[in-house]
């Protein structure tokens, strides 16, 4: 019996050691192990922005050519982005007006992390609709949508008041007239830097960025080959 208690007082010593050690282990892994592994938190932001836009023909039937600021709006959520803008321009004389829309979804798929961030290869959804009015008839009118898929290479880091993002990409879309049945291939490049300060007293903090996008459209018809450039600034508020 005295046997048995002390075999048994010695088990319990020998877990009392175990506990004494693992917990050792884990207070000494804390000190060195920064649980912000994960990605910067998503952001929601809504903003104006102030672009340059060059948009010029391709071909000697295209009609359209003008290059001005075009100031726009921007919502972005999570991993959803729209973008939309509006401007005028003269043409032979004549006042004209031309609009963009632009949205995208992202699924990034993270390459390596750190603590606070890492590198990511995300892969976008792109869909866009760019309307350019011409000089007489309607049906001369650049109005063609496109949609298509994409992916690149984005970098985010962060801490508790800031995040930091910069992507580039490039999308391949399948393009179509918005009043005909004429398509067509339209290819894009895109990049963008973000930072977001979570520290300024506006409502949940303000979003800085510039972003960049050159897209050309490859048409059945030489008549709405065109490329655009367009890139600016843009600053908004978290909520």
């Amino acid at each position: 019996m005295k046997m048995f208690r002390g075999h048994r007082s010695v088990s319990r010593a020998w877990r009392g050691i175990g506990a004494v050690l693992l917990l050792g282990t884990v207070h000494a892994r804390g000190q060195y192990y920064d649980p912000r592994v994960e990605p910067p938190k998503p952001a929601r932001y809504v903003a104006v922005s102030v672009a340059y836009r060059d948009f010029r023909p391709r071909s000697d039937a295209a009609l359209i050519n003008m290059s001005g600021i075009m100031p726009g709006l921007i919502y972005h959520q999570e991993s959803v982005d729209f973008q939309i803008g509006y401007m005028t321009y003269e043409l032979e004389g004549e006042s004209r007006a031309s609009i963009v829309a632009i949205t995208s979804g992202s699924f990034d798929l993270p390459l390596s992390r750190s603590p606070g961030g890492g590198f990511f290869l995300p892969l976008l959804i792109t869909a866009d609709y760019t309307k350019a009015e011409a000089t007489g008839l309607q049906r001369d009118d650049f109005n063609i949508g496109s949609v298509g898929f994409g992916a690149g290479l984005a970098y985010r880091a962060g801490a508790e008041r800031w995040d930091f993002g910069i992507r580039a990409a490039a999308a391949a879309q399948y393009s179509f007239e918005g009043f005909g049945t004429g398509s067509g291939f339209s290819p894009v490049l895109l990049a963008d830097a973000t930072i977001l300060l979570r520290a300024v007293p506006l409502l949940d903090g303000v979003a800085l960025g510039y972003r960049f996008r050159l897209q050309t459209w490859n048409m059945k018809t030489d008549m709405f080959d065109y490329r655009s450039l367009m890139h600016g600034l843009f600053v908004g508020v978290l909520f």
